[in-house]
């Protein structure tokens, strides 16, 4: 990965067009030096990606420094102005870990901060790059079995009957505590992919050991579904027992952007006879249209409409509101967070199916 030194200052100079015709200029010499099989991409403003096919690590960084030397190697020539620039540099092998393209560039971009902060104009070995120690600990978390299931009974309103199970992800040891420490903590190191597919494993082991009835609810983030590839979805929802139907949870608060990006992989889990359950619905500001957008099967009402729900009318009429609204998809409805009686009787009173909360049972870890 490459980037261009203090390009900034470039478009202030020569302005935005300007700019633009430095980045060719670039682009061109950086492809002079590749080989006939390598590609090269921009992925950003000033940002560009090699590959290079089965480059040893020193062919790899004999090319790195190629391609440095070679765009610092004269002034680009642009509205009469002459325009020195470096780039700095980072190398990165590919290896079995690596799943998908944003795992790959947040590697490269590690590396290449590195590069950034012991002065530009070099390459940096992302094999030996230093790492923060909150990436340290997630690391090892992840390498030595770090993480459990927990899990935790979906039952009926009425006679609060077992109907499935959550399995959510739990740390076995510190240093991340609650639990959401792990996942802001991996959204600030650019792991949250790795991780989140890393306890999508641990959950899914541990769905086919318990012996409860009903459901297998997981957990995934809309960000890490939208990166998988139809093999890998493959081989972890395939072959799955239907005598426990899986459903795959996605976070309603979660979901940025278009939510039309996710529906090839929405059909693929469908294919494996998953469904769908859209979570944390109602939390902050709900989209009409990734509710018809994905279609889900199930609808997870967010713990905030139903707590004390019983005692504040405002609250009781909102969650009604958004009852009618998701009956009408054909959506099993799920009240999370219940935690009195109180609450029970008015989710019961509004006809939603199931709930789930510590009012029931607290989740458990999986042995």
């Amino acid at each position: 990965m490459l980037d261009c030194d203090d390009f900034k200052k470039v478009n202030d100079r020569v302005g935005h067009a300007g700019g633009d015709a430095v980045l060719r200029t670039v682009a061109r010499r950086i492809a002079a030096t590749l080989r006939a099989g390598d590609v090269l991409a921009r992925i950003g403003g000033d940002e560009f990606l090699v590959l290079l096919p089965e480059a040893t690590p020193e062919a790899a960084h004999i090319a790195a420094e190629r391609v440095r030397l070679s765009v610092a190697s004269e002034p680009v020539a642009v509205s009469h102005e002459d325009i020195s620039l470096t780039v700095s540099v980072a190398m990165v092998p590919l290896d079995e870990n690596v799943h998908t393209l944003e795992h790959l560039l947040d590697r490269s971009r590690d590396a290449l901060r590195t590069s950034k902060e012991q002065g530009k104009n070099r390459v940096t070995d992302g094999a030996r790059a230093s790492v923060s120690r909150q990436r340290e600990e997630l690391t090892d978390l992840l390498e030595h079995d770090g993480f459990g299931a927990a899990a935790q009974p979906i039952v009926t309103t009425h006679g609060a009957e077992p109907v499935g199970v959550e399995l959510l992800a739990r740390q076995l040891s510190p240093p991340f505590s609650p639990p959401t420490a792990v996942f802001r903590a991996a959204m600030e190191e650019g792991m949250l992919a790795i991780v989140d597919e890393h306890v999508l494993g641990v959950c899914l082991a541990a769905a086919k050991r318990i012996v409860a009835p009903g459901r297998r609810h997981v957990n995934l983030y809309p960000s890490t579904l939208l990166t998988m590839s139809a093999d890998r979805i493959d081989a972890l929802f395939g072959g799955w027992p239907r005598r426990h139907p899986l459903v795959v949870e996605l976070s309603e608060q979660q979901l940025l952007g278009d939510p039309v990006e996710l529906l090839p992989n929405l059909t693929r889990l469908r294919s494996h006879g998953v469904q769908i359950s859209l979570d944390d619905v109602g939390f902050g500001r709900t989209s009409l249209e990734t509710l018809l957008v994905v279609e889900p099967e199930i609808v997870k009402i967010d713990a905030s409409f139903i707590r004390g729900v019983h005692a504040d009318e405002a609250r009781r009429r909102w969650l009604s509101r958004l009852v009618r609204v998701a009956r009408s998809l054909g959506a099993t409805l799920v009240a999370e967070g219940i935690e009195q009686s109180g609450e029970v009787e008015v989710v019961e009173s509004l006809s939603i199916e199931w709930c789930q909360g510590f009012f029931f049972a607290e989740p458990e870890l999986v042995d």
